[in-house]
This record gives C-alpha cells, structure tokens and sequence, in this order.
C-alpha cells in the first residue's frame, strides 16, 4: 500500500493504546492498589489510572475495526503466526530474565509449561484471549455483516452492552447493610440486579463497536468529544472515589475493562483519535515511521514486563511511601515504554529474520 493513503490514524491508536498499557502498569506495580483512600490526594491517581484503562479496550475496538470484513480461509488463518512468534520470543528472553535476574528457577519442562499455559511472558493473558476471539472473528462477521439495517447493528451493538457492561454496573450495589451507601467500601457483597453470567465476554462489545465505528463511524464535534470525555472522567473518578473511601481501591468489574466508563471513555478516545485530520496530513517519513512504530506494539506490550519489574524494583527500594512515587510518573512510564519499543525492534529483527531463513529454505527445498 502507498503509505500516503495510509490511515495513520489507526496506527496512532495502537501506539497510544501501549503507552496506556504502560501507564496502567505504574499503579500495578507503586502499591496504588494497597494504599488506602483516606483523603483527596488519592483522587489524581484514581483519575489518571481511570483515564489510561483504555488501554485493552482500544486494541480490542481496533481489532473489529480493522477486522470486520475477514472471512473463513486458510489464508485468514495464517494471520496469526507472526502473533504467536512474538509471543514464544518474547516469552523466551522473559524467561530468561526471570532464571537469571530475580531467580525464578526453569527447567526446560517449567519453560514448555510457562509457554503452553501463558505464564512466560507475565502480560501475556492478552494473547490467550486474543487466539480465541482471532478464531472467532470470521464468525463474528457473519453475524453482524449478516445484519441488513444500521439499526439491527445498533441492537447487536447493545445486546453485548448489555450482557456485559451493563451487568457490571448495575449489580455493584448492596442493599444487605444498613447504611451502605454513605460509605460503600465497608462491604463488597453485591445484590444482583440483572443476569451477569456473560460479563466476561466484554471483548465482544468492544469488537462489535470497533466493527460499527468502521461502517457507520460516530459523528461528533471534536469539541464536544472533548467535552464528554473530560466531564466523564470527572464522574468516573469521583463515583470510584466514593466507592473506595475509608479502604483500599475497590477492584470490580465496574471499575475495569468491562466497566460503563471505560466504555464511554474508550468510545470517545477512539473516535477523537480517529477524526484527527491532521495524523493523515503528516509527510510520508512520518506516516512510515508511525507505521514502523505501530508494528513494535505487540512485543512492547508483552516484553514490557521485564522493564516494570526492573525499573520499579529500584523505584520502590529508594522511594517506599506511595504519594512520594506519583511525580515519577514522569519518568518511569516514558522509560519503559521507550525500552519496551526498543526491545520489541530487536525481538522483530529476530523475527523478519526466521522469515528470510524459512522462505530461503522453502525455495530450496522447491528446487
């Protein structure tokens, strides 16, 4: 493809979408998740990790995007090896890592198991998930290409939502203890409200938007996005703010991928980035070098742990109290992510390299 007609916009998104990862893993790994919520200091950090839970949710909104006209064949199929390749390499160097520099013992069986059951490449759960909706999504397509009107769309659209966001919203409540709602986190026993067997099947939301937005796009003034990301930002934090007070972070399923406002957010980050005229304005140097960046995301989101784990060791040793680390936010979030791009160019040398051998051996072997 000539790279000017390139949709950069797209590959903006998916770079975005890794430094989001990057950012998320900065209170994974600060104690956010231990500290309680006694005061409103906690309220920037619950703001910021708020706004950069996107991040999952973005990959997923790109893949429908990018993949809602695939259909069943065998060479669909072959789309995934470079997704798996990265994902035995990049389990291979994490292992290791993990042997030489924080003594995780492998043995050569350990190691087949760690790859087999995703354990290797500690983020590596993405790619567990991502082979079955890979699978899927030929089937998926049927589905929602089979659907004649913008409106029969809109449904399935919403049916997801509401097997799956909804749920997690409206059965976050209790109505067992007395006094509940003036401070919520004294107890984490929910009523059930509506049926929430189907919650974990949220990539399905998030694909199915990914597929509307590619055929129907959602059209609003970049403005009033802005708006409406700001002012949903704002109630997401303070409603997560009160349901948090007097104890640690309260981790539901309301407040993560599958939650009502990381789906507004996500929808609306989405579309903001993609209307951004001036991304497809750019020179063809910048478009190829935004492409070339886009490629490394994969390996960057996986090999990233090796970088949290090393950066936030010395992180914590020198700067124990929690409120103390959140300035280096600043520094520690760029560092890995530019050493996780770093990396992930050599693990896709590595790759581009088994192919030339493969292909070298292949026209040998045909002679």
């Amino acid at each position: 493809m000539d790279i000017s007609k390139r949709d950069s916009s797209l590959d903006v998104i998916r770079i975005f979408a890794t430094f989001c990862v990057v950012a998320v893993h900065f209170f994974v790994n600060n104690g956010f998740y231990v500290e309680k919520i006694n005061d409103s200091r906690m309220f920037i950090p619950i703001m910021v990790r708020t706004f950069f839970m996107v991040c999952v949710p973005l990959f997923i909104t790109l893949t429908g995007y990018l993949m809602c006209k695939k259909t069943l064949s065998g060479k669909y199929y072959k789309g995934i090896i470079k997704t798996l390749v990265i994902y035995l390499l990049v389990s291979l160097v994490t292992i290791v890592y993990k042997h030489n520099v924080i003594n995780d013992i492998y043995d050569v069986k350990r190691c087949i198991l760690a790859i087999l059951n995703f354990e290797a490449a500690t983020y590596s759960w993405y790619i567990e998930m991502y082979i079955g909706l890979f699978l899927m999504i030929p089937f998926l397509n049927l589905a929602y290409n089979g659907l004649t009107t913008k409106r029969h769309k809109q449904i399935l659209v919403l049916t997801f939502i509401g097997l799956t966001v909804l749920p997690a919203f409206s059965n976050s409540f209790c109505f067992n203890v007395e006094d509940w709602w003036l401070q919520p986190s004294v107890s984490a026993e929910y009523n059930q409200l509506i049926p929430n067997w189907w919650c974990g099947i949220y990539p399905l939301a998030y694909y199915f938007i990914g597929c509307y937005i590619r055929e129907f796009g959602i059209k609003i003034n970049k403005n009033i996005n802005t708006l409406i990301i700001l002012i949903t930002l704002m109630l997401a934090t303070g409603y997560i703010y009160y349901r948090s007070f007097g104890n640690v972070f309260v981790y539901a399923a309301w407040n993560e991928w599958a939650g009502l406002f990381t789906l507004i957010l996500t929808t609306l980050v989405f579309t903001i980035i993609l209307g951004t005229k001036w991304i497809n304005n750019l020179p063809p140097k910048a478009k190829a070098c935004i492409k070339y960046l886009s490629e490394l995301t994969l390996g960057a989101y996986l090999i990233s742990y090796i970088f949290d784990n090393y950066f936030y060791t010395k992180l914590n040793t020198a700067v124990p109290v929690f409120y103390d680390k959140q300035p280096y936010f600043f520094i520690i979030v760029p560092l890995v992510f530019i050493c996780s791009m770093l990396a992930s160019a050599v693990i896709n040398l590595f790759y581009s390299a088994a192919l030339i051998i493969i292909d070298s051996i292949r026209k040998a072997s045909g002679k």
